[in-house]
């Protein structure tokens, strides 16, 4: 699993979304939008949850911070 958070243009200038890459068992990528989701999807409030307690700690963060841990731990 990946975690993917990119500018979304075509949401609108300055929209960010997270979405969450699988790889299905042929090796081919399904995307899953973690955030932002509409207040009609079933998964919204358990989403909404999620990012106030994980996801923004996740996209606050800028690339390069995530580059620091390559390496570490052997």
């Amino acid at each position: 699993m990946l975690l993917e958070h990119r500018l979304a243009p075509e949401f609108g200038e300055g929209v960010e979304i997270l979405d969450l890459v699988r790889v299905g068992a042929d090796g081919s990528p399904h995307w899953t939008r973690i955030w932002p989701t509409a207040e009609e999807n079933p998964r919204h409030a358990r989403l909404e949850l999620w990012m106030a307690n994980y996801g923004y700690q996740i996209v606050s963060r800028p690339a390069s911070w995530f580059d620091s841990c390559e390496g570490e731990g052997g």
